[in-house]
C-alpha cells in the first residue's frame, strides 16, 4: 500500500474500463433524470460542480474518473492541462449543486468519507439529515457498475427517486 501512495496512487484505467463498459454517454444525455458531480482543482484545492451541461460532449466519462479519484488511493485525473481530485475533498455533499440543479427536497447520505460536509444552506426541506455508515473506517471504491450488480450495498440504494424531487445521491467512502 505504501508503494502504491508514493507511485501517486492507483492508476485509474480499470475504472475508465468498467465506465467503458456500462456507461453511454448518449442515454444519460438524453435521459429526463438530471446528473451533476464535483470535481476538485488538485493544485487550488477549488470545488468545480459540474452538471450534464457543464460538461463537454465525449468528455463525460473524463469527469466521472476525475470526480472518482479519491487521491491519494486513486492518482489524480487529467482534464484539458488541469489534475482534479475527488469533489469531495471540498464539497462531500453538493445539496448546493442539486438545488441548482432543481431539487425540491434533499436526502443527504453522509458515509462519513474524507473531506468537507458543507451545511444545508439551500433553504431546502431535508427529508433524511444522515446515515452514517456502518462499515467502519475503510475506501471503498465500487463505482459505475450496474444496480443490479450491488443489490443491498450500502448507499446504493438509500432512497427512492422520483426524477426531479430528491437531491443528492452518495454512495461510497
Amino acid at each position: 500500500m505504501l508503494e502504491t501512495l508514493r507511485g501517486g496512487g492507483l492508476n485509474t484505467e480499470p475504472l475508465g474500463q468498467t465506465i467503458d463498459q456500462y456507461m453511454d454517454e448518449n442515454a444519460i444525455r438524453a435521459s429526463h433524470i438530471k446528473y451533476g458531480l464535483v470535481i476538485t482543482e488538485m493544485n487550488t484545492l477549488r470545488s468545480v460542480q459540474c452538471t450534464l451541461d457543464d460538461i463537454p460532449q465525449g468528455q463525460l466519462k473524463d469527469y466521472m474518473l476525475a470526480s472518482s479519484a479519491c487521491f491519494p488511493a486513486l492518482r489524480p485525473y487529467e482534464i484539458d492541462g488541469v489534475k482534479y481530485i475527488d469533489g469531495g475533498w471540498r464539497d462531500n455533499m453538493p445539496l448546493e449543486l442539486a438545488a441548482k440543479m432543481g431539487a425540491t427536497e434533499l436526502i443527504g447520505v453522509d458515509v462519513d468519507g474524507v473531506g468537507l460536509t458543507r451545511p444545508n444552506l439551500t433553504g431546502l426541506p431535508t427529508a433524511s439529515s444522515a446515515a452514517i455508515g456502518t462499515w467502519g473506517r475503510c475506501l471503498i471504491l465500487t463505482v459505475c457498475v450496474p444496480p443490479k450488480t450491488l443489490p443491498g450495498l450500502y448507499g446504493y440504494h438509500a432512497g427512492i427517486w422520483p426524477p426531479g424531487r430528491y437531491g443528492v445521491w452518495h454512495s461510497a467512502r
